[in-house]
């Protein structure tokens, strides 16, 4: 995490093989609204989204029981 910058070393608390850390203020990484985008970059935020929309759906699908037929009498 520290490699990416979202976490660093406390050196006045460290010592030998002890490490202390704290988090990195990173400010906002969210996406941005397609409001916020020029027109002609709102396509790729979408196709972005339908992308892991679509990864999302394939992992939850994988956890789910296969579907079973209701039994109907007679």
């Amino acid at each position: 995490m520290e490699k990416y910058g979202f976490i660093e070393e406390i050196v006045e608390r460290s010592a030998g093989r002890e490490r202390w850390w704290r988090r990195v203020e990173t400010g906002d990484i969210r996406l941005p609204l397609p409001a916020e985008l020029a027109p002609e970059d709102r396509p790729v935020l979408a196709e972005f989204h339908r992308i892991g929309y679509e990864e999302d759906k394939g992992i939850l699908l994988d956890l789910l029981p296969p579907p079973t037929r209701p039994i109907r009498p007679g």
